[in-house]
């Protein structure tokens, strides 16, 4: 069993998810052609305005620090304060990646979402590798705005929902 804490985020742990947010971009300075300074001056200004929208779109919304162990891993932001419990953010460290991390703290969701007779959605790039993570673990495809797809996953008994998924690719809640 991997050994995984949820601690609510404060706002001395900015230093933390900047590392965690800028992770998720390698190379993102060389790609726009600026020197190292720029570049994170530019993911600064990117970090504090996806912070500050999230915050804003998903006010009641659960900001946590994934740990593992002692050691801080990633970040998860669940709102659940809608008809759904919403995914909003999950993120690790890349040296945590590929550890069932994301899949333990995935599951523990749709557990408490089963239990409470409600959906688990979430928007993901349609380029981000997590994609296959969220279909193993039983993600329907919902909606495809070119850029992003939007994701849920259902109990086997919840009630259908409008706009019937895009793609479920027959699977069912693999948890069981």
């Amino acid at each position: 069993m991997i050994d995984l804490t949820l601690v609510s985020s404060r706002p001395e742990d900015d230093h933390f998810l900047f590392q965690v947010f800028t992770a998720a971009r390698p190379g993102a300075g060389a790609a726009w052609g600026l020197a190292p300074a720029k570049a994170e001056d530019l993911l600064r200004v990117q970090f504090a305005a996806q912070q500050a929208g999230y915050r804003a779109r998903f006010p009641r919304a659960e900001f946590s620090i994934i740990h593992r162990g002692p050691v801080p891993v990633g970040s998860m932001i669940v709102d659940r304060s809608g008809d759904e419990i919403h995914l909003v953010d999950i993120a690790l460290l890349p040296e945590f990646r590929g550890q069932g991390i994301g899949t333990r703290l995935l599951e523990v969701v749709q557990t408490e979402a089963e239990a409470a007779g409600l959906p688990v959605g979430l928007s993901v790039a349609k380029d981000n590798r997590a994609l296959n993570l969220y279909g193993r673990l039983g993600f329907c495809r919902m909606a495809d705005d070119g850029v992003y797809l939007k994701m849920e996953w259902r109990t086997r008994n919840g009630p259908p929902r409008s706009g019937q998924g895009l793609s479920c690719g027959g699977r069912q809640d693999s948890r069981r």
